[in-house]
């Protein structure tokens, strides 16, 4: 193996006088090696667990503030690390470098995701509105900070077109978002019952159980001609006290427990039905059995799934629309309390403005003095106007 390393080195020396040692040392290494490192290298980039974007995003910005504090600027801090050279930097020098280095590197990232996100159509609504506002924060963040907070800097970013056309394409996602759920659970509302579906689980009550056939007496067949008194006591072995019809359109059936007698087809549906006293005799109410196991009807399962379903969306939404007016408010606004929540209040009165329109009668209102919260709430729209 040393000989034939010997020979290879004579031959590149030959055919490549002019390279350095550690460049005719790399020839020498097999391509398949070389591959295996970069892919073990980048497997470690991939499992990286970088800290989140507003960490890395706040350590730069202290770093500004300390600048400020100083009388000194961003720019010339990265020039001071230039010309005193990576290996003797002190410590405080380190940090400053590694947290705009991270920050950089974040912007990168949070570039190229939402580059993917605006073209692709296999990301989610809500990823792709998030991975978007990210990359404002770290554009506007990164160019504020490299500025050293300049005034200039920030009325320059106002005056761009794209930053605010991006703001508003994400709102106007968000509204529609907002609006759809809204309009979904009105509907969904409408088409549930007033009382809970519920549907039995498990094998039906066998009548004979319970009982046992009987011929009805003879006064049954005249009580066709002269319907009898519901305050007899022997009502009930002439008309079934279910349907109210005689026994001679479908057999009777004597309860043992009770002895009262009712239609046989009647009394199958009775006690096999979801209703609160199924268990029970329907003439006297004295209890005959134990309750079925019940559940929710399919139907009502399934709407009352989409409606959480809805209701995590809709939380969703109005979670990122509390970011993106954040981030409206600190690039257009004061960046104070004050006039935060004018972003979001606008895309509320949008919603407000088609509930009104379709007839949803439900609406936002504002929760209190919050300048984000907001909470939906029946309403009755006046003729011709909106209430935000």
């Amino acid at each position: 193996m040393s000989t034939l390393r010997s020979s290879l080195m004579e031959l590149i020396n030959r055919l490549c006088p002019d390279l350095s040692p550690t460049a005719q040392a790399q020839l020498t290494i097999p391509m398949g090696t070389v591959n295996q490192i970069r892919q073990v290298f980048e497997e470690r980039i991939r499992q990286h667990d970088y800290d989140p974007d507003i960490t890395l995003i706040n350590r730069a910005l202290r770093n500004t503030d300390e600048l400020i504090r100083q009388e000194r600027t961003y720019a010339g801090q990265l020039r001071l690390t230039e010309a005193i050279g990576l290996h003797s930097l002190p410590s405080h020098l380190r940090d400053f470098l590694r947290d705009h280095d991270n920050l950089y590197r974040a912007a990168i990232r949070s570039r190229r995701l939402a580059g993917f996100a605006a073209t692709s159509k296999d990301v989610d609504l809500f990823s792709n509105i998030k991975v978007r506002i990210l990359n404002l924060w770290n554009t506007y963040s990164l160019r504020t900070i490299s500025t050293t907070r300049s005034p200039s800097e920030r009325k320059r970013i106002r005056k761009e077109p794209a930053f605010k056309k991006e703001l508003l394409d994400c709102t106007d996602l968000l509204v529609d978002e907002i609006w759809r759920v809204i309009h979904r659970n009105f509907q969904i509302q409408a088409l549930l019952p007033e009382e809970t579906e519920l549907e039995n689980i498990g094998p039906d009550h066998i009548v004979d159980t319970f009982g046992s056939d009987i011929t009805p007496p003879p006064a049954a067949a005249a009580s066709m001609l002269n319907p009898p008194d519901e305050n007899t006591k022997l009502y009930h072995t002439q008309r079934c006290c279910i349907c109210l019809d005689t026994y001679t359109s479908h057999p009777a059936f004597k309860l043992e427990t009770c002895g009262h007698v009712v239609g046989k087809s009647c009394l199958a549906a009775w006690l096999n039905s979801t209703a609160t006293n199924a268990t029970t005799c329907p003439f006297c109410r004295t209890e005959l059995c134990t309750r079925r196991a019940r559940r929710l009807s399919a139907r009502t399962q399934a709407l009352q799934t989409e409606q959480e379903s809805l209701e995590t969306c809709l939380k969703k939404a109005l979670r990122i629309m509390q970011d993106v007016d954040r981030l409206a408010n600190t690039i257009y606004g004061d960046g104070v309390d004050a006039t935060l929540g004018a972003w979001t209040g606008d895309a509320v009165k949008e919603v407000n403005r088609r509930c009104c329109a379709n007839g949803v009668m439900v609406g936002f209102r504002r929760d209190g003095r919050v300048a984000l919260r907001w909470r939906l709430r029946r309403v009755e729209w006046a003729r011709g106007g909106v209430v935000a």
